[in-house]
C-alpha cells in the first residue's frame, strides 16, 4: 500500500513537471523574428501595426483606415526610406480614397514590409 501512495505521488510530481515545463516554452513572435532578421525596432513595430491593424480594418470604413494609418505612421516615419513612402500614401488615401486604393496601398506597404524581413507566417 504504502509503494502504491509512492507511485502515485511519482507519477503525479512527474506529470506535474512535464505539465509546467510544456508551459514554459513560448512560441517566437513576429516581431522577434523581424528583428532577427534585421529589421530595425521602427520597422518591425510599423509592420506588426499594419498586421494586426489590417486584421480589424475594413477598407470602406474611413475611421478605421484614418485610425490604421495614423498608428501605422507613428512608427513608419521614424523608419524612413521606402517603409515612410509607403506610411504616407496611406496617410493620403485613408481619408479620400477608393477602398480598392487602400487595398492597394496596404499591398505595397505589406510587401515592403516582407522585403524588409517580416515573416510571411
Amino acid at each position: 500500500m504504502k509503494k502504491t501512495i509512492i507511485a502515485i505521488a511519482s507519477g503525479v510530481a512527474a506529470l506535474f513537471l512535464i505539465t509546467a515545463g510544456c508551459s514554459a516554452v513560448t512560441q517566437e513572435t513576429a516581431y522577434e523574428k523581424a528583428r532577427k532578421a534585421g529589421m530595425t525596432n521602427a520597422q518591425a513595430l510599423a509592420c506588426g501595426d499594419l498586421k494586426d491593424a489590417h486584421n480589424t480594418t475594413s477598407s470602406e470604413d474611413q475611421n478605421g483606415r484614418i485610425d490604421m494609418a495614423t498608428k501605422v505612421n507613428k512608427w513608419a516615419q521614424t523608419a524612413g526610406g521606402d517603409l515612410k513612402a509607403r506610411g504616407d500614401e496611406l496617410a493620403l488615401i485613408a481619408p479620400l480614397g477608393p477602398a480598392a486604393a487602400w487595398d492597394a496601398a496596404v499591398d505595397r506597404m505589406a510587401t515592403e514590409c516582407i522585403e524588409l524581413g517580416w515573416p510571411k507566417k
